[in-house]
């Protein structure tokens, strides 16, 4: 096939460009949904890029690593994906709690190879996880609201010290 076959059969398989462009424009978005998302998206593919060029310089051309440039380029990333939970009206702390529940169902114990291959995941269990749902979900919930009233109970005692003093 030639670059030019190439690229037509490429074009027949384009979604609509039209109705694309009208999600796009958030037209009946008043939250503009669509272009904070793209932009956050955007933007996180940009810096994951400046995160690879720092491993490739590191790796392949024996450059040292810049752990601090890497710390910068990493918290870039978190903030586009925040940026990218505040367009979805999701809380970034419940996402990675969900990420969190799911590799958990994935990998009981410890990574593994085995667990890792896509025919041995199970996918509704993870959904369930992601989801909040299942007695892992319960446990880890449960273990987590015990843990943010112990952290509270002793912001009050700090603070009832710090009152005293």
């Amino acid at each position: 096939m030639n670059p030019t076959d190439y690229q037509k059969q490429a074009e027949r398989t384009e979604c609509d460009q039209d109705k694309a462009s009208r999600r796009r424009a958030d037209l009946d978005d008043p939250k503009r949904t669509a272009t904070r998302l793209e932009h956050a998206a955007i933007g996180l593919a940009a810096e994951a890029g400046e995160v690879l060029s720092l491993i490739e310089n590191w790796i392949y051309y024996g450059q040292d690593l810049d752990v601090l440039k890497m710390k910068e380029e990493l918290g870039d990333c978190c903030w586009r994906i925040a940026e990218a939970c505040n367009a979805l009206g999701l809380d970034f702390g419940e996402v990675l709690a969900a990420n969190n529940r799911k590799l958990k169902v994935r990998f009981p114990e410890a990574y593994s190879d085995t667990a890792c291959k896509r025919e041995n995941r199970d996918r509704i269990a993870e959904r369930k996880a992601i989801e909040g749902e299942g007695p892992l979900a319960d446990y880890l919930d449960v273990k987590e609201r015990v843990a943010k009233r112990r952290a509270a109970d002793e912001e009050v005692r700090r603070r009832n010290t710090d009152i005293c003093d």
